[in-house]
């Protein structure tokens, strides 16, 4: 794993608008973009993570972010507010080296209205959104690449563990959020970074007021490195790779006579799905197909043939649970409960893989015996 000084990751990929170029930006010395290069810009969206070079294919390094959606602002204060905790309690960051973006409400008629939002979810349901981003020096300037999938566990895990709202389709490698400061032409307000003591002390009117105008610093915090924080990420490095060495493992083993598509794979895909569950169904198959090296093609075919029985009529969605599955190919695994309740009587070949792939020697000759 390379480990290069935050200093050497001095570019953002940026975008004005949602359909504009991509445009690379020099960025500051803490990895943030000079108040001057946001100053009168309109719908600016920025990469979440740094890059080496003005290059998309050069070396990256990754805040740690967490976007939280709801219907009303105060609703989503709170949720932060407890995932801010969360983080705390568990990840060893300080209050104080975590910020949040907050992009207000959309404009309907009272510019600023408490019950006005950012955008519109799939019911047509107004929604505030607010994004927690915590920069890489806090745990140690690590260049990882699993940073995103990483992440994505630990939002999956906060959502299980009782913080609402979070969302967990935002992973992907060169996912995009608004810029500090910048001006939102939806909700004709700021996008405003705040510190959590005035998340936690603000009421959502006063949240609200604030976004009128942009704050003097595009970065309300100075982040610090955290012993604790840094031995936390690099344990989880730690955890990741060697569930990625037995995933690996275990597609050897998959693939050694010619892939199958496991029963429960199978009978997940010919349901019509309700809407509680087809988000993380479409999830699995993605990443199951992308795991067995489905083209992208195919990948999206098989998430559209389950999805054209009760569309979410979401591209964007779709889209973004199809790149990161791409990015991040991986089989849910037997103990996942939307593919327990299909796991057949007498179980299935992968359950037998799965057994042999704990035995490292029983792997290594069953892989000998290939040759």
């Amino acid at each position: 794993m390379n480990t290069k000084n935050n200093n050497q990751f001095g570019y953002r990929l940026t975008r004005s608008g949602l359909y504009g170029k991509d445009v690379f930006v020099k960025t500051a010395e803490n990895g943030e973009l000079e108040i001057e290069q946001v100053f009168n810009s309109q719908d600016m969206f920025m990469s979440t993570c740094l890059f080496s070079d003005a290059d998309i294919i050069s070396d990256k390094i990754y805040n740690l972010y967490f976007c939280v959606e709801s219907a009303d602002t105060g609703q989503t204060q709170e949720n932060i507010i407890l995932a801010c905790y969360y983080i705390s309690e568990n990840f060893a960051i300080p209050t104080d080296c975590i910020e949040v973006i907050y992009n207000g409400a959309d404009y309907c008629g009272d510019a600023f209205s408490d019950d006005s939002v950012c955008k519109e979810d799939s019911n047509n349901n107004t929604l505030c959104e607010m994004v927690i981003i915590i920069p890489p020096i806090v745990y140690g300037n690590r260049q990882f690449p699993y940073t995103p999938a990483i992440n994505y566990h630990l939002a999956r895990q906060m959502l299980k563990d009782g913080i609402k709202n979070i969302q967990i389709d935002v992973y992907e490698h060169n996912h995009m959020i608004r810029v500090p400061n910048s001006f939102n032409t939806s909700s004709k307000r700021f996008v405003i970074p705040l510190r959590f003591e005035e998340i936690l002390h603000m009421g959502k009117s006063q949240i609200i007021t604030l976004s009128k105008a942009p704050r003097p610093e595009n970065s309300m915090i100075i982040p610090k490195m955290v012993p604790e924080a840094i031995e936390w990420f690099a344990c989880r490095h730690e955890e990741f790779a060697k569930k990625q060495k037995s995933q690996n493992r275990l597609l050897e083993l998959i693939l050694k006579d010619g892939w199958q598509i496991p029963p429960c794979i199978r009978r997940l895909q010919t349901l019509c799905l309700y809407d509680s569950i087809r988000l993380e169904a479409y999830r699995i198959i993605a990443q199951f197909y992308s795991w067995i090296k489905a083209s992208v093609n195919e990948i999206w075919q098989q998430v559209q043939n389950s999805d054209h029985r009760n569309p979410i009529n979401n591209y964007s969605k779709l889209s973004a649970i199809i790149k990161f599955a791409i990015e991040n190919p991986s089989f849910a695994g037997c103990g996942h409960k939307l593919l327990k309740r299909f796991c057949p009587v007498g179980k299935c070949f992968i359950d037998e893989l799965i057994n042999l792939n704990k035995e490292p020697l029983l792997f290594e000759k069953s892989h000998k015996r290939r040759w």
